[in-house]
């Protein structure tokens, strides 16, 4: 039995940077991948330039990119909220993880004005979220969600009527259960990435590695993935000899249903997808 040595990053080019350091420090060569691109959207039809920002009581950021967006120049909408703050006013900022958290942080937005989940808890997402925050909401509660796109899936597997929702969709029903409202602001697309030339040559030594562990942090960015895969020639099963490390178990189940041989699950911050890296060897 052996550790692999190489780990392949999927994430969107920009957060894949923030992976880059920690797993070499930990002796991995890692190659990045990104199998989902996300593209600011610019039309302020689509994005308002002007939020009545004080009439929420909490603004939730979906992911790490979602955060980023407050401080874009054209909007304003961080310089928006600060002034707010510096009043003692203001929305809570609601992040689903600490990959969110911090960025809100790098941002300058006050730590005390952010909600998470707690490190302890056992997954980073909305439904640990609201666990956190469920004590805020009352009647009359406002909340913005700022989120993605969410295109159509590429799984021929649609989620039945009667399937319980999640993620996102649950926190949105929990809140409007316990009398909120909630609005939604979509501010960026997803869709297949455009390679570089490096990331070409890391898809190419990637794949010529049965040993690589590919890293997963987006359902989504999976089902690219393997659409990419098979337009560039190679068959459906490509996936079935390989490794995939999921960071949700919706992930993870996406991962089974695209026929990926080995699967295994982590908490996605930094120590724990080291450790199961270095304690789950492949044969």
């Amino acid at each position: 039995m052996r550790v692999p040595r190489t780990v392949v990053v999927t994430r969107e080019r920009w957060d894949a940077q923030r992976w880059v350091k920690p797993l070499s420090a930990a002796g991995f060569e890692v190659l990045q991948v990104p199998w989902l691109d996300l593209v600011d959207i610019a039309d302020t039809g689509v994005v308002p330039p002007a939020l009545a920002w004080d009439q929420y009581h909490a603004v939730m950021c979906v992911s790490a990119k979602a955060a980023r967006v407050l401080q874009r120049d054209a909007l304003g909408w961080g310089d928006a909220l600060k002034a707010l703050w510096h009043r003692g006013a203001g929305p809570r900022l609601w992040a689903p993880g600490p990959g969110t958290a911090q960025q809100l942080i790098d941002l300058g937005i006050p730590a005390d004005r952010i909600d998470a989940p707690p490190a302890t808890a056992a997954q980073f997402d909305s439904e640990h979220l609201w666990q956190a925050v469920c004590g805020q909401v009352h009647a009359g509660f406002k909340l913005l969600i700022i989120r993605g796109d969410m295109p159509e899936s590429r799984l021929n597997s649609p989620q039945s009527p009667g399937a319980k929702a999640s993620g996102r969709d649950a926190l949105r029903a929990a809140c409007e259960a316990a009398g909120g409202h909630v609005e939604e602001c979509v501010v960026y697309r997803r869709g297949p990435p455009q390679w570089l030339p490096q990331e070409i040559s890391d898809w190419h030594r990637a794949l010529s590695n049965v040993d690589a562990c590919w890293l997963a942090s987006s359902s989504t960015a999976l089902e690219w993935g393997h659409a990419l895969a098979i337009e560039q020639g190679l068959p459906a099963d490509w996936c079935s000899a390989r490794r995939v490390l999921a960071t949700h178990p919706r992930i993870q189940a996406t991962a089974l249903a695209l026929g990926w041989g080995q699967v295994s699950l982590s908490r996605p911050d930094y120590a724990s997808v080291v450790a199961a890296l270095q304690h789950d060897p492949v044969a």
